[in-house]
């Protein structure tokens, strides 16, 4: 069943759906509205996932301008962000390899974070012990220092989902993780720095497209895609990375009240396998 408050959007969100023949070579394509693929209410998802936040300080003018490297030679030059005077934005660019390899911009006002997105404990031990060798204290983490840290997590623990966000979010939507050591900063606990997980209890319900989808945003999946709404938005996700953050509610008997299930595999939730 789709949601008819967002099936009644006017301005659909198309993406290009591949169809594979028998044999998984590639047959035809085919535009595909999210907005009119089928909802399944029966299966009610929560966001659980597990993301290391780094606060970035305010650099003022010792931040790089955020336009696109030469390497992207479609974009080199272009702005990535813009500043309230029209020109880039000052901060730190970095390459999100989740999203297809795309460039993209933080802007280093002291109120945006760099966020290390579906990590492990092990991943995120690591990567906080990196970040406190090259400079303890985080609140005067330099650009020079930050492209090391950048450059750890790509190279070094092959972390591909980065992006940037506010520190106001980290803060509203994300709990610290159980038994997981965050140092102090400057004495004190900071709630936009450190392992974090999601904490907002929104329901989302799925739809499962299938085969291949390449997004409107340079997004790649190779194995089955769905589509996620919130009530208000759709987007499209990696079926994999669903599995692996999203848990499950499910309606208990006793007390009508929902609880948190692990998740399985969407297609035996959707009795697509035995």
């Amino acid at each position: 069943m789709v949601d008819p408050a967002l099936s009644s959007m006017p301005s659909p969100d198309w993406h290009t759906h591949l169809k594979l023949s028998s044999d998984h070579s590639l047959a035809f394509m085919l535009p595909v509205d999210i907005n009119a693929v089928p909802l399944h209410p029966e299966l009610l998802l929560v966001n659980r996932t597990l993301r290391f936040s780094l606060p970035i300080p305010d650099w003022g003018l010792e931040g790089e301008p955020l336009v696109y490297p030469a390497v992207d030679t479609a974009r080199a030059g272009n702005p990535i962000k813009l500043g309230d005077d029209g020109q880039p934005a000052r901060g730190l660019v970095f390459l999100n390899r989740k999203d297809g390899g795309i460039y993209q911009g933080v802007v280093a006002d002291g109120t945006k974070v760099l966020i290390f997105n579906d990590i492990t404990r092990d991943i995120a031990k690591r990567l906080q012990a990196k970040i406190l060798s090259v400079n303890p204290y985080i609140d005067q983490l330099s650009i020079s220092d930050m492209k090391k840290i950048v450059a750890f997590a790509a190279h070094e623990l092959k972390v591909v989902d980065m992006y940037n966000g506010r520190a106001s979010s980290i803060i509203e939507d994300t709990k610290p993780v159980d038994g997981f050591e965050v140092p102090l900063v400057g004495g004190k606990v900071r709630d936009d720095f450190g392992y974090r997980v999601v904490s907002r209890d929104d329901p989302h319900q799925v739809g499962l497209i299938g085969i291949q989808i390449i997004g409107d945003r340079h997004k790649s999946y190779l194995s089955d895609a769905v589509v996620l709404s919130d009530g208000q938005h759709r987007w499209c996700i990696a079926r994999d990375v669903v599995e692996r953050n999203f848990r499950k509610l499910v309606l208990t008997a006793e007390d009508n009240l929902f609880d948190e299930r692990p998740l399985r595999s969407l297609r035996l939730e959707f009795g697509l396998d035995a």
